[in-house]
């Protein structure tokens, strides 16, 4: 059945201002807020008339969130198999497109009430610590972490019934098992990560996190603690979210580098990639500073493939297809001129 778009009133806008608003009519009128400036303008104007005239009076929108969150995900998996069946008439079917456009509101809504680590008993936490090298743990679901290097990873001894709920500071390649009816969820301070079932690469520093998705969809999000505001972005296959801790803010790439994951695969592609983007992701890699002589070499283009091989031999490739030469200034340093007559 298709679902007729909402009609934006200046009435709804105040209801919705007041918390009067059903749970889907508050997703779609934020969704609508997003998607241009003088939509928020108009809404923000809105809201100080209200405020101004001592009427606003918001109330907070009580949400079930299992049901909540089932019925999102049960929606999202029968729009896909329609979209298999009849991907003719795409366009007829906004349901799918909604869907995933008011995802990234309203799942955080569904966690407002959650807390780290919610189970009826107190479980026992477990901890794996790395320092220079990188390990994996089958954890008693099935799932598999691979953890980097420098990385902390903590988990319970036995998953709470309705979640499983552990934390990560660090990096770490997630293959989660499926398991609908006991989301998988992992924390970093006051942001999280949200799955059913899929693999990702998550990356956390003091500045941000970093979430890039290989299969399934994943949920990042962040709730502010002292005021309950909330941020979010649905990623799919391909996309990397980045959260800003400073700014509280998500972004996204829907093409990033696979070269992120080198510390998993130890394999790095370039395809006609500049010598300046090839020197940042070796820089990162193998932890070494390189120096271009002449900044017009940055414009060489490499094709190259490396695999489990080291900096040296990954130079020697370069210097011969590029026709550079690379010295060794000290054990970490090197720089790369112009060849030689």
């Amino acid at each position: 059945m298709n679902q007729e778009p909402l009609d934006i009133t200046e009435d709804l806008i105040v209801a919705f201002l007041n918390g009067e608003t059903t749970v889907e009519q508050t997703l779609l009128i934020q969704n609508w807020i997003e998607e241009s400036y003088e939509n928020k303008k108009q809404v923000d104007d809105l809201r100080f008339i209200w405020i101004e005239s001592g009427k606003l009076d918001p109330k907070p929108v009580a949400v079930n969130i299992d049901k909540a969150w089932d019925s999102l995900f049960a929606r999202i998996e029968k729009a896909e198999e329609i979209e298999e069946v009849k991907p003719s008439v795409k366009k007829t079917i906004p349901l799918y497109k909604t869907v995933l456009k008011i995802a990234a509101v309203l799942v955080p809504i569904i966690f407002l009430s959650y807390l780290f680590f919610h189970s009826e008993k107190q479980t026992k936490q477990l901890a794996i610590v790395t320092t220079n090298a990188t390990t994996s743990k089958k954890l008693d679901d099935g799932s598999e972490i691979n953890i980097n290097a420098h990385s902390k990873f903590e988990y319970p001894e036995n998953f709470a019934k309705k979640t499983r709920e552990v934390s990560l500071n660090g990096e770490a390649f997630f293959s989660i098992t499926p398991n609908k009816a006991k989301p998988f969820i992992i924390h970093s301070d006051a942001v999280s990560i949200k799955v059913v079932g899929t693999s990702f690469n998550v990356k956390t520093t003091m500045e941000n996190v970093e979430v890039y998705v290989k299969t399934g969809k994943v949920l990042l999000y962040s709730i502010e603690k002292s005021t309950g505001d909330t941020v979010s972005m649905l990623l799919i296959p391909g996309n990397k979210g980045i959260y800003d801790r400073k700014t509280n803010t998500i972004t996204k790439e829907e093409q990033p580098n696979e070269n992120d994951l080198f510390w998993k695969t130890k394999t790095m592609v370039f395809t006609k990639a500049k010598l300046s983007e090839v020197i940042d992701v070796l820089q990162k890699n193998y932890g070494v500073s390189i120096i271009l002589k002449n900044p017009k070499l940055s414009e060489l283009k490499l094709t190259a493939r490396f695999e489990n091989q080291s900096i040296e031999s990954i130079f020697e490739i370069i210097a011969t297809s590029l026709q550079v030469e690379i010295s060794k200034t000290s054990t970490t340093s090197f720089e790369i001129d112009e060849k030689s007559n």
